[in-house]
C-alpha cells in the first residue's frame, strides 16, 4: 500500500517512472501513434486527436511533471481540516498511513 511507504521509497518510484518516461519515449510514441490511428478511424474531433496526440516534447512534460511532484511535501500525516462540535468533540481529517 503506497500510504505505508516512506516518503523516500514514494519519491524513489516517481524517479523511476521519470526515468522510465525519457527511456521508454519511442516505445511511447509508438504505441501513440497506433491509437491516434484508431482514434481517427473511429472519428474523433480535432481537438481530440491534439489530446491523445504525443510527441517528444510532451513526453518530456510528462517526466518533469512526475519529478514535479518530487518536489511537494508528502502530504501523508497532514491534517486537512480540524473543527470542534458543539459539545466539545474534536473531529480531525488527516491524510493518515493506514494499516
Amino acid at each position: 500500500m503506497l500510504a505505508l511507504a516512506s516518503t523516500e521509497q514514494k519519491n524513489a518510484a516517481l524517479a523511476a517512472a521519470a526515468a522510465a518516461l525519457r527511456a521508454r519515449q519511442s516505445d511511447i510514441l509508438a504505441a501513440n501513434g497506433r491509437d491516434m490511428k484508431a482514434a481517427e478511424a473511429a472519428g474523433l474531433s480535432g481537438a481530440m486527436l491534439d489530446r491523445l496526440k504525443l510527441d517528444a516534447g510532451r513526453v518530456e512534460a510528462m517526466a518533469k511533471g512526475v519529478e514535479q511532484v518530487i518536489a511537494l511535501a508528502d502530504p501523508v500525516g497532514t491534517v486537512i481540516a480540524e473543527w470542534e462540535r458543539p459539545n466539545g468533540l474534536r473531529i480531525s481529517v488527516c491524510a493518515c498511513r493506514s494499516a
